[in-house]
C-alpha cells in the first residue's frame, strides 16, 4: 500500500481522527480498495473502513485541483495515426484510440502547434473532468 495512504490510514485510527491529505493518485487508488465505501463532494472524496483488527478509520483527500486555464487535449498517438489517414478519418473517441488529458491552453496551443491534423483541444476543462482525465 502506498505510504502515504498507510500513513493517513494509521494516524486516523491512532488518533481517533479524520485525516485530511491533498491529492496523490496512488493514495487514491490504495485507499479505494482499502475502504468501505467513500463518497466525492464539494471538493473532497471521503474514504472510511474499518481495519482487520476492527478500528474504525477516516480519511478525506482533496480533489485534483485543475491549472488556471485548463482544457481537455486529445491527442492521436503516432502509431494510429497511419491507418487513419488510410480510412480518411479520425474515428471517435475513444474506440479510435486517442488519448485525453488536461493541461493549460498555453500548453495545449504549443502542442497543437507540432500536428493540428492529429491534436485538438476538446473544451475547457471543469472541476469534475479531473477524476476522469490525467492532468499534465
Amino acid at each position: 500500500m502506498n505510504t502515504v495512504a498507510a500513513n493517513a490510514i494509521d494516524r486516523s485510527i491512532s488518533h481517533t481522527e479524520i485525516v485530511t491529505i491533498d491529492y496523490d493518485s496512488d493514495a487514491a487508488s490504495d485507499l479505494s480498495v482499502e475502504c468501505d465505501d467513500n463518497v466525492s463532494a464539494n471538493g473532497v472524496t471521503e474514504y472510511w473502513g474499518t481495519n482487520d483488527e476492527g478500528n474504525e478509520w477516516r480519511v478525506h483527500m482533496r480533489d485534483q485541483q485543475l491549472p488556471e486555464d485548463a482544457v481537455i487535449v486529445e491527442t492521436m498517438p503516432d502509431h494510429h495515426r497511419g491507418s487513419h489517414r488510410a480510412a480518411g478519418n479520425w474515428g471517435t473517441y475513444p474506440h479510435n484510440g486517442a488519448e485525453r488529458r488536461i493541461m493549460s491552453r498555453s500548453d495545449a496551443e504549443a502542442l497543437l502547434g507540432d500536428d493540428p491534423e492529429y491534436d485538438r483541444i476538446v473544451r475547457d476543462a471543469k472541476p469534475a473532468d479531473a477524476k476522469r482525465y490525467e492532468i499534465a
